[in-house]
């Protein structure tokens, strides 16, 4: 009697296993179809938007911004992400955003901010009447937008082999849709900051070589019209 109830008993335990196996197994084969079908999506390569001749630098579209009080969006072309998975072994690059293509939603037309790409949009942000910065991806409005400030790297100053956040900069201001674009601050080192103290006007806190000033641009006009020397430390 005592042995019929060890053997129930072992039984039990076998079904037990034999479930907990069964369960295991197919979780990991469902684990591992997930893994299959996500990586196969993510190794599937995306078609670039344009390729630069001269390196083979392909670009790709980025998040479209809209630009409000106008019919106008914004699409930067970026530089591709290399790395950053968990199983690669390549270094982590941010993207780089090489131009940007305004689009009209009402007529359909596009243009591109610069006629080629192998400048470096390093920042861009666009501006009310106000003076109030949009942020996209904010639902708070601002008003419409009026102009776009920009900080862009043109050359290779630094003599690298690249053009990005390392050479020198200039900021530029263009209208709403990105048109009559101007350069109103050039070779500068490091931008420090803005401040707007005036309707249409804005005050860029900057550096170059070992002096700091602060310069005040008209954004109407596309125009610096002071600058000041920063007292040193």
């Amino acid at each position: 009697m005592r042995a019929s109830r060890v053997f129930r008993a072992i039984w039990r335990l076998n079904g037990v296993l034999l479930l907990l196996t069964f369960l295991l197994v197919a979780g990991v084969a469902i684990v591992g179809a997930a893994s299959f079908g996500s990586s196969g999506r993510r190794d599937r390569p995306a078609t670039p938007a344009a390729v630069l001749p001269a390196t083979g630098e392909k670009l790709f579209f980025g998040s479209i911004e809209p630009i409000e009080g106008s019919a106008f969006v914004v699409l930067p072309l970026e530089t591709q992400r290399t790395g950053g998975g968990k199983l690669s072994s390549a270094p982590y690059a941010p993207s780089a955003t090489r131009n940007l293509l305004f689009y009209d939603a009402a007529s359909g037309a596009a243009h591109w901010l610069r006629p080629d790409h192998r400048a470096s949009v390093l920042s861009h942000e666009l501006i009310s009447e106000s003076g109030v910065v949009h942020r996209w991806e904010s639902r708070t409005s601002a008003g419409p937008v009026r102009w776009i400030r920009y900080e862009l790297a043109l050359a290779d100053t630094n003599g690298d082999g690249k053009i990005d956040s390392d050479d020198l900069r200039v900021i530029a201001i263009s209208g709403p849709e990105g048109k009559d674009l101007a350069v109103v601050l050039a070779d500068v080192d490091e931008v420090l900051g803005y401040a707007s103290p005036e309707r249409g006007k804005v005050v860029v806190f900057f550096r170059k070589g070992d002096a700091s000033f602060a310069g005040e641009i008209d954004l109407a006009r596309r125009k610096l019209v002071r600058t000041t020397p920063l007292p040193r430390s």
